[in-house]
Protein backbone atom coordinates (compact mmCIF):
# COMPACT_ATOMS: atom_id res chain seq x y z
CA UNK A 1 0.00 0.00 0.00
CA UNK A 2 0.82 3.32 -0.77
CA UNK A 3 2.69 5.15 2.12
CA UNK A 4 0.60 8.38 1.59
CA UNK A 5 -2.48 6.37 2.38
CA UNK A 6 -1.06 4.59 5.48
CA UNK A 7 -0.42 7.37 7.54
CA UNK A 8 -3.96 8.78 7.27
CA UNK A 9 -5.33 5.26 8.05
CA UNK A 10 -3.54 4.64 10.91
CA UNK A 11 -4.48 7.78 12.45
CA UNK A 12 -8.18 6.86 12.01
CA UNK A 13 -9.09 5.23 14.82
CA UNK A 14 -6.76 7.79 17.22
CA UNK A 15 -9.03 10.70 16.05
CA UNK A 16 -12.01 8.65 16.25
CA UNK A 17 -11.04 8.82 19.67
CA UNK A 18 -10.81 12.02 20.29
CA UNK A 19 -14.18 13.31 19.10
CA UNK A 20 -15.99 10.42 20.79
CA UNK A 21 -17.74 8.89 17.42
CA UNK A 22 -17.53 6.20 15.19
CA UNK A 23 -18.88 5.68 11.71
CA UNK A 24 -22.61 5.48 11.83
CA UNK A 25 -22.87 6.65 15.34
CA UNK A 26 -25.32 9.22 16.60
CA UNK A 27 -27.51 9.96 19.08
CA UNK A 28 -31.50 10.43 19.31
CA UNK A 29 -31.58 11.96 22.43
CA UNK A 30 -32.24 15.64 22.27
CA UNK A 31 -29.51 18.10 23.48
CA UNK A 32 -29.78 21.66 23.02
CA UNK A 33 -26.60 23.53 21.57
CA UNK A 34 -24.99 25.86 23.89
CA UNK A 35 -25.68 28.97 23.04
CA UNK A 36 -24.85 32.55 24.53
CA UNK A 37 -27.46 34.66 23.26
CA UNK A 38 -30.78 35.40 25.18
CA UNK A 39 -33.73 33.50 23.98
CA UNK A 40 -36.80 34.99 22.89
CA UNK A 41 -38.24 36.56 25.72
CA UNK A 42 -42.19 38.31 25.62
CA UNK A 43 -41.77 41.31 27.94
CA UNK A 44 -44.91 41.90 29.78
CA UNK A 45 -45.42 45.62 30.51
CA UNK A 46 -45.92 46.01 34.56
CA UNK A 47 -48.82 48.18 35.64
CA UNK A 48 -47.76 50.79 37.92
CA UNK A 49 -50.29 48.79 40.45
CA UNK A 50 -47.48 46.25 40.67
CA UNK A 51 -46.37 45.84 43.91
CA UNK A 52 -45.18 42.36 44.05
CA UNK A 53 -41.64 42.86 43.77
CA UNK A 54 -38.30 44.48 45.54
CA UNK A 55 -35.54 45.77 45.45
CA UNK A 56 -32.36 43.63 45.73
CA UNK A 57 -29.91 43.79 48.56
CA UNK A 58 -28.04 41.02 47.90
CA UNK A 59 -25.73 39.12 44.65
CA UNK A 60 -27.46 37.46 42.54
CA UNK A 61 -26.32 33.91 42.80
CA UNK A 62 -29.19 31.16 42.31
CA UNK A 63 -31.73 30.59 40.29
CA UNK A 64 -35.65 28.75 41.52
CA UNK A 65 -37.73 26.19 39.09
CA UNK A 66 -41.15 26.25 40.09
CA UNK A 67 -44.53 24.35 38.43
CA UNK A 68 -47.75 27.05 38.20
CA UNK A 69 -49.51 23.60 38.78
CA UNK A 70 -52.07 25.31 36.28
CA UNK A 71 -52.91 25.57 32.37
CA UNK A 72 -50.30 25.70 29.56
CA UNK A 73 -50.34 29.07 28.29
CA UNK A 74 -47.78 31.39 29.47
CA UNK A 75 -48.98 34.28 28.83
CA UNK A 76 -52.54 33.95 30.96
CA UNK A 77 -50.19 32.93 33.28
CA UNK A 78 -48.03 36.12 33.35
CA UNK A 79 -51.12 38.38 33.15
CA UNK A 80 -53.21 36.71 36.31
CA UNK A 81 -49.74 37.49 38.63
CA UNK A 82 -50.25 41.00 37.68
CA UNK A 83 -53.74 41.01 39.55
CA UNK A 84 -53.30 42.90 42.82
CA UNK A 85 -53.60 41.01 46.27
CA UNK A 86 -56.46 43.43 47.04
CA UNK A 87 -58.70 42.00 44.30
CA UNK A 88 -58.02 38.43 45.10
CA UNK A 89 -54.64 37.95 43.13
CA UNK A 90 -52.01 35.64 44.79
CA UNK A 91 -49.02 37.61 46.64
CA UNK A 92 -46.56 35.49 44.77
CA UNK A 93 -44.90 36.83 41.60
CA UNK A 94 -41.52 35.50 39.57
CA UNK A 95 -39.41 36.64 36.93
CA UNK A 96 -39.72 34.56 34.35
CA UNK A 97 -42.87 32.15 33.10
CA UNK A 98 -42.55 29.10 30.38
CA UNK A 99 -45.50 27.67 28.61
CA UNK A 100 -46.00 23.93 27.28
CA UNK A 101 -45.30 25.42 23.93
CA UNK A 102 -42.09 27.07 24.94
CA UNK A 103 -42.82 30.48 25.49
CA UNK A 104 -41.23 32.56 27.39
CA UNK A 105 -42.84 35.93 29.30
CA UNK A 106 -40.96 37.95 31.43
CA UNK A 107 -42.54 39.42 34.09
CA UNK A 108 -40.84 41.23 36.90
CA UNK A 109 -37.28 42.39 35.62
CA UNK A 110 -33.94 40.19 36.90
CA UNK A 111 -32.55 42.86 38.48
CA UNK A 112 -35.22 43.21 41.21
CA UNK A 113 -36.60 40.69 43.84
CA UNK A 114 -39.78 38.43 42.75
CA UNK A 115 -41.67 37.16 45.62
CA UNK A 116 -41.53 33.56 44.15
CA UNK A 117 -39.38 31.15 47.04
CA UNK A 118 -41.12 31.04 50.61
CA UNK A 119 -38.49 29.52 52.82
CA UNK A 120 -36.43 29.87 56.53
CA UNK A 121 -33.06 30.37 55.44
CA UNK A 122 -32.22 31.21 59.07
CA UNK A 123 -32.00 34.34 61.15
CA UNK A 124 -28.74 35.50 59.56
CA UNK A 125 -28.96 33.80 55.68
CA UNK A 126 -29.89 35.97 52.56
CA UNK A 127 -33.48 34.73 51.65
CA UNK A 128 -33.93 33.38 48.63
CA UNK A 129 -36.00 35.70 46.67
CA UNK A 130 -33.30 38.19 47.48
CA UNK A 131 -30.35 35.91 45.84
CA UNK A 132 -32.22 34.20 42.85
CA UNK A 133 -34.09 34.48 39.80
CA UNK A 134 -37.74 32.68 40.00
CA UNK A 135 -38.87 30.77 36.66
CA UNK A 136 -41.95 29.11 37.04
CA UNK A 137 -43.06 26.30 34.53
CA UNK A 138 -46.71 25.87 33.10
CA UNK A 139 -47.50 22.38 34.41
CA UNK A 140 -50.28 20.41 36.01
CA UNK A 141 -49.27 18.35 38.99
CA UNK A 142 -49.01 15.92 37.75
CA UNK A 143 -47.01 16.78 34.11
CA UNK A 144 -43.48 16.51 32.93
CA UNK A 145 -41.64 19.53 30.90
CA UNK A 146 -42.42 19.56 27.11
CA UNK A 147 -40.13 19.27 24.66
CA UNK A 148 -40.46 22.53 23.14
CA UNK A 149 -41.01 23.93 27.46
CA UNK A 150 -37.81 22.25 28.55
CA UNK A 151 -35.48 23.57 24.87
CA UNK A 152 -36.73 27.11 26.44
CA UNK A 153 -36.24 25.93 29.69
CA UNK A 154 -32.19 25.14 29.01
CA UNK A 155 -32.13 27.99 26.77
CA UNK A 156 -33.07 30.81 29.20
CA UNK A 157 -31.14 29.06 32.24
CA UNK A 158 -27.91 29.11 30.05
CA UNK A 159 -28.07 32.57 29.11
CA UNK A 160 -28.81 33.73 32.78
CA UNK A 161 -26.00 31.56 34.44
CA UNK A 162 -23.67 33.22 31.94
CA UNK A 163 -25.28 37.08 32.45
CA UNK A 164 -25.02 36.58 36.05
CA UNK A 165 -21.53 34.85 37.04
CA UNK A 166 -23.98 32.04 38.40
CA UNK A 167 -22.76 28.70 39.07
CA UNK A 168 -24.53 25.51 37.52
CA UNK A 169 -24.78 23.86 40.69
CA UNK A 170 -27.00 26.77 42.10
CA UNK A 171 -29.92 25.64 39.98
CA UNK A 172 -32.24 24.21 42.11
CA UNK A 173 -36.09 23.53 42.86
CA UNK A 174 -38.76 25.23 45.29
CA UNK A 175 -38.72 22.37 47.71
CA UNK A 176 -34.90 22.37 47.98
CA UNK A 177 -34.45 25.73 49.28
CA UNK A 178 -36.23 24.97 52.76
CA UNK A 179 -39.85 25.99 52.06
CA UNK A 180 -42.58 23.61 53.15
CA UNK A 181 -44.16 22.94 49.41
CA UNK A 182 -44.08 19.86 46.95
CA UNK A 183 -43.42 22.62 44.14
CA UNK A 184 -42.22 21.58 41.14
CA UNK A 185 -44.67 18.23 41.64
CA UNK A 186 -43.90 15.73 39.12
CA UNK A 187 -41.31 17.92 37.17
CA UNK A 188 -38.31 17.39 39.56
CA UNK A 189 -39.30 14.79 42.53
CA UNK A 190 -35.86 14.15 43.93
CA UNK A 191 -32.96 15.93 44.54
CA UNK A 192 -30.92 13.71 41.92
CA UNK A 193 -33.46 13.84 39.69
CA UNK A 194 -32.75 17.27 39.46
CA UNK A 195 -29.49 17.09 39.70
CA UNK A 196 -29.03 14.64 36.83
CA UNK A 197 -30.78 16.91 34.73
CA UNK A 198 -28.70 19.91 35.74
CA UNK A 199 -25.32 17.21 34.82
CA UNK A 200 -26.97 16.96 31.34
CA UNK A 201 -28.32 20.21 30.32
CA UNK A 202 -26.24 22.95 32.10
CA UNK A 203 -22.95 21.53 33.10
Amino acid sequence: MDGKFLIPLLALPFLMRRTGSSPGSGSDEWREPIRDERPPIEALALPSTFRKMSARTASLDAIVLHCTEGGGDARKSAVHALIPVEEGGRKASFHNVIGRDGTIVQVVPWERQAWHCTSMPGLMAIGWNNRSIGIELCALPTQKLTQPQERSLVRLVRYLLRRYAIPWQNVTAHRFTGANTSCPDSLWRTREELERWKQKNLR
